[in-house]
């Protein structure tokens, strides 16, 4: 009896088999990437009643040292705890074929808020959740199957968004100062974002008056 297999890296013990003394012959069939083949078998050429028959290989458990993951865009976006960044997960087995149903899980510290810990993926073997964040600053994500990591960790950066004047502060040092017009006080304006987040570059035009006395030229100290 010949075998006839039909599908990529499909490998047989033998391409034909002989029958024994009860009029059956045997092969077995291996594969490293899932998916559905048909195997023929003939007899001098002439098919076997019933021939072709499908054979199905799914994938093996979910292997984090295979999987991957990636994070966009890649950043920075504004600390405002709308603007996101996508973590999407590739789980995939030892022998690289997606896992449909694989969980992956992810870690991300306080500041930073997951719209999941976790995600299943789909029958392609991915799965996406997001992060946002109201906090500025450089934070570190995580990505496993299991107690295993998928390589690399990520690094999400959150920065101030435009300036606030609702939130923003008037500081003036000293607050009680002799009228000699020599004597001043020093007015800094610290500007922040909505939520709170000092700005860490000029944060644009800043106009001061005063009801009485004389305003020197104002210095922008690049930092908000």
């Amino acid at each position: 009896v010949d075998s006839i297999m039909r599908g990529p890296d499909l490998v047989g013990s033998a391409p034909s088999a002989v029958t024994d003394g009860s009029g059956t012959a045997s092969i077995t069939i291996t594969s490293t990437i899932a998916g559905t083949y048909s195997i023929d078998a003939t007899i001098a050429a002439v098919p076997v009643d019933g021939s072709p028959k499908s054979v199905t290989f799914g994938p093996g458990a979910a292997d984090a040292s295979t999987s991957s993951w990636v994070v966009t865009p890649p950043g920075p976006i504004t600390a405002d705890g709308v603007a996101a960044y996508t973590a999407t997960a590739t789980a995939r087995d030892a022998f690289s074929n997606p896992v449909p149903g694989a969980m992956v899980t992810f870690t991300v510290p306080a500041q930073v808020t997951a719209s999941a810990p976790s995600c299943t993926a789909s029958i392609t073997g991915m799965c996406s959740v997001t992060f946002t964040s109201t906090t500025a600053g450089s934070y570190t994500a995580t990505a496993g199957i299991g107690a295993n990591l998928i390589a690399p960790n990520m690094t999400l950066v959150y920065v101030a968004g435009a300036a606030s004047a609702g939130t923003s502060t008037i500081v003036a040092v000293p607050t009680s100062i002799p009228a000699n017009g020599v004597a001043a006080s020093t007015i800094t304006v610290q500007l922040v974002d909505a939520q709170g987040n000092p700005l860490t570059a000029s944060g644009g035009l800043v106009v001061m008056s005063a009801s009485v006395g004389t305003i020197s030229l104002t210095t922008d100290n690049g930092d908000g």
